[in-house]
Order: C-alpha cells, then structure tokens, then sequence
C-alpha cells in the first residue's frame, strides 16, 4: 500500500480558515478523481464512499482514492452503503425500492458534492436534519455554489 504523505482532502480543508480551498486545488483535485473513476468506470467498478476523507494526496499532490470496502463490481449497483451526505438521489431512491438500480455515475454526483464542499467549506443542506436532508436530496433542485464569489 503506497504511503499518501500529504495527508486527505479534508485534512487539507482543515488547513484553511474557512475550510475553502482555492479554485486551482478544486479543479486539481476533480481532475485526479475523474481519471480515477474513469479506471473504476474501465474495471465496472462502483465505489460508494467517495467523500473528502477518501481522497488522499501523495508526497508529489497525486490524487489517490482509498477506501474501497463498500465498492461493487458491476455496472449497475443496488447498493444503499455510503455517506448520506455524498449519496446521489438513486441511490436514496434504492433505499426505498429495492428494485432500483443506478450506474457509476453517482460516484459523479458524489464529486460534485465534494467540489462544492472543498468551494465553500461545507457539504450543501449540511444545516438540514437528516429527513430533510434526504428529501431535499431525492426531490429538491440539484445543489449548487451559494457563495458570490464563485
């Protein structure tokens, strides 16, 4: 197992006054975890669990995904495990309908969330009750920068 030096994304957004990093670490960081799950996409591999504390940073800033324990191997996943705050809208829905299968692209969603995160130092409807939360997730508008300044 390779040794990640320099520690997590959220370890670095701890670094930070506001918990915000920059748009050229954001950008950086997206690009490495795209190409990572374009390899997971290439395997058939679902990982579930993408958040800040799973993506690490080597001693020279390459991106590295861990954490692989609830990942599945196919293309389409039926599971609920993960971090409520990353899950995508299908997977929620798959709590609710066993039925329901969705693809790797909420391992993108779950990007999404944490792009926003590393933006504005905190998960979008973080400040919700986890019923609310869930709602919002399945019915409400996809989230976005709230921040001016973005």
């Amino acid at each position: 197992m390779e040794f990640c030096a320099g520690g997590s994304i959220y370890d670095l957004m701890e670094t930070k006054k506001d918990y915000s990093l920059g748009e050229r670490w954001i950008s950086y960081i997206c690009k490495g975890v795209l190409q990572g799950l374009c390899h997971l996409q290439d395997l058939k591999m679902i990982h579930h669990d993408l958040k800040p504390e799973n993506l690490m940073l080597t001693r020279s800033a390459d991106i590295k995904i861990i954490d692989f324990g609830l990942a599945t191997v196919g293309e389409t996943s039926i599971s609920v495990a993960g971090t409520a705050t990353y899950m995508a809208p299908e997977v929620f829905a798959c709590c609710q309908d066993n039925y329901v299968e969705y693809d790797n692209k909420a391992d993108v969603w779950s990007l999404g969330i944490i792009a926003i995160e590393m933006a504005e130092g905190n998960a979008p409807h973080s400040e919700l009750t986890e019923i609310k939360f869930i709602k919002r997730v399945i019915h409400g508008p996809p989230p976005k920068l709230t921040w001016t300044r973005w």
